[in-house]
């Protein structure tokens, strides 16, 4: 397990891998940053009593700018962009704000959306996206077509480099949070909720253990609409010979996700899904805000970014992730972050069988 805790472990780089981290080329990177929770407000605590620096967002995107610059083809924002705490009549002007200084940092590049729990508390699914471009109205080729709209999903694929499909997903579409109380996706969700949480308050996961603990308001699942898309998008990446990136809010890997309670409820039927893919890669995540990076039993990688808002205000994390044709080097910045997360790719022997 790769901790963004401390610097004292060492780079992940195995003897036999094939390939030189040092001498390589990349053959396109893009920056990454997570749980900015930005908010015009004093420094403040989390739930269960950490430090959360709200305004630090700002001069952190400006920090990555200076990495970023000339160097990536584009940035992708994982999620939780404002914080709940916002009051509501600043909630429009502080997504606005920070889209407008992601924009700045990526240099003429696409920033790539998705959303939080945050985001979702704060405003409506119905206002949120279009304030994001969600789905994007361009994407790379070769793409997997969309959901119809009035799915109001906001997964989307697109493809930064011919062999290469980034897959976003839409991690709170089977949610209690963004939707109508009548929609039938809330509707879900609060039954699932009743069902495998016994707690009143569905934000707490007291009595519950391990991944059980994804059982409460502040995370959802993929729907079966979803599913269908996703399936859909990795044939078409295999179809088009491409290795895959994915990127959700949520992690999908318990040592990644706080205990548990970070997890997506169906974590396992997606992880399923990618390991029978071998052309997946990484999936990159955010919300658990320790972070960290590990490869699963099948040598499927998962990066989990660390939040700026509980980082030390010296800058706090960001990643720029280079990809190479036989795997990918996460390089994260800030105060007391990891040296680079190495991930050599699985093997595509399976999937050519």
């Amino acid at each position: 397990l790769h901790s963004y805790n401390t610097c004292e472990i060492p780079m992940r780089i195995q003897s036999g891998d094939g390939f030189s981290a040092e001498k390589a080329t990349s053959l396109f990177s893009f920056g990454a940053i997570s749980d900015l929770h930005y908010a015009n407000l004093d420094d403040g605590k989390s739930f269960f009593g950490h430090t959360r620096y709200y305004r630090c967002s700002i001069p952190t995107i400006r920090a990555a700018k200076e990495q970023w610059a000339g160097r990536t083809s584009f940035v992708v924002n994982l999620g939780d962009t404002i914080d709940l705490h916002n009051p509501d009549k600043s909630k429009l002007d502080a997504l606005d704000t920070i889209k407008a200084e992601l924009e700045d940092a990526a240099a003429g590049g696409p920033v790539m959306h998705l959303i939080g729990n945050h985001c979702l508390t704060c405003l409506p699914r119905a206002q949120l996206l279009p304030r994001l471009d969600l789905p994007p109205t361009q994407r790379t080729g070769p793409a997997t077509p969309l959901p119809p709209p009035e799915a109001q999903l906001a997964c989307f694929d697109f493809s930064p480099h011919p062999g290469f499909r980034c897959v976003v997903l839409d991690g709170y579409d089977i949610s209690a949070l963004g939707w109508p109380g009548s929609h039938p996706n809330h509707l879900q969700a609060m039954r699932i909720l009743a069902e495998r949480n016994p707690n009143t308050d569905k934000n707490s996961y007291n009595n519950l253990e391990g991944p059980e603990r994804r059982f409460v308001r502040f995370t959802g699942s993929l729907g079966a609409l979803q599913m269908d898309w996703l399936r859909s998008a990795l044939r078409s990446a295999e179809e088009h010979h491409q290795r895959v990136i994915v990127f959700c809010h949520e992690p999908i890997y318990p040592p990644l996700a706080d205990v548990g309670e970070c997890l997506l409820w169906n974590y396992e039927e997606i992880l399923m899904l990618l390991h029978a893919h071998p052309c997946v890669t990484a999936f990159i995540a955010g919300h658990a805000h320790q972070g960290g990076a590990a490869a699963d039993a099948a040598g499927l990688h998962h990066v989990t970014l660390p939040g700026v808002v509980e980082y030390e205000p010296h800058g706090g994390p960001f990643a720029h992730v280079e990809v190479f044709p036989d795997h990918l080097v996460v390089r994260s910045y800030g105060h007391n972050v990891p040296p680079p997360y190495v991930a050599p790719f699985r093997s595509l022997a399976e999937a050519e069988e």
